[in-house]
């Protein structure tokens, strides 16, 4: 024994050392004081070493209270870890599709755009280019002789009186007639699409052609008109032309 004796006290189940000074001997024995109830320091007290320190019981837990499997929480298995995977994969995918369905439509519009600058393109390139004639057929004047006044006349208007005096060299009474009074309306339809085809009218310029054309036949009509009446001074007034009718023509026949 040392000189200084250590009076060790147990309470619950700590040992707390206690210096010794006061005691009086060497040959005073070391004690052990229990603080505590006194069933429990009853139990602990065959637990206590040599060394004056408590010894765990064998179902002790440390004070700590955790065990190892409590320490580290089990990480996910394997099946969990391929749905996560797959998932991630199917989110990238479906950013992936979202961003080309975006470039598609953008695509989409920029043509539709682009279609509709066409068909406006191709639009005014169609109405300056001649309309598409149909097969004509030369009933009223051969195509020889309708090809050969064309290379001769380059103005359409003087064209088309020659071609009427070669169409309606079979009832040349008609020609003192307006054209909307003729009966022989397919005879007036033959020169309008001779006009057309050979000089090319596109469609566009169709209408203000043929209005130039109409009014300079009109006009020759009215001086055939006043030619026939000149030679029959006893013509009734109701076959003379009034003066509306001579102030509206806007051209006059000259050879």
């Amino acid at each position: 024994m040392h000189n200084a004796q250590m009076l060790k006290s147990c309470c619950g189940s700590q040992i707390v050392e206690v210096d010794n000074a006061e005691v009086p001997s060497d040959d005073v024995p070391e004690k052990i004081l229990f603080a505590g109830p006194k069933e429990l320091c009853e139990l602990n007290v065959q637990r206590v070493t040599a060394e004056g320190e408590l010894a765990d019981g064998p179902f002790e837990i440390a004070a700590s209270g955790s065990t190892s499997s409590a320490e580290t929480p089990a990480g996910p298995s394997s099946e969990e870890k391929e749905r996560m995977t797959r998932l991630i994969s199917i989110e990238e995918r479906v950013a992936h599709s979202t961003e080309t369905v975006g470039r598609i439509h953008r695509l989409v519009a920029n043509n539709e755009q682009r279609l509709i600058r066409l068909e406006r393109m191709l639009t005014g390139i169609d109405q300056r280019l001649p309309a598409v004639q149909g097969d004509l057929e030369f009933r009223y004047a051969t195509a020889e002789s309708v090809a050969s006044l064309r290379k001769t006349h380059m103005n359409p208007l003087n064209f088309a009186r020659h071609l009427e005096t070669e169409v309606f060299k079979d009832c040349a009474d008609e020609l003192g007639q307006r054209l909307d009074e003729r009966h022989s309306r397919e005879r007036v339809n033959f020169i309008r699409e001779c006009v057309y085809k050979f000089y090319n009218v596109p469609a566009v310029l169709r209408d203000d052609m043929w209005r130039g054309v109409k009014a300079a036949l009109n006009a020759r009509a009215r001086k055939v008109r006043k030619n026939k009446n000149d030679r029959t001074p006893l013509v009734s007034r109701e076959e003379e032309p009034g003066p509306s009718e001579e102030s509206n023509d806007a051209f006059e026949f000259h050879e």
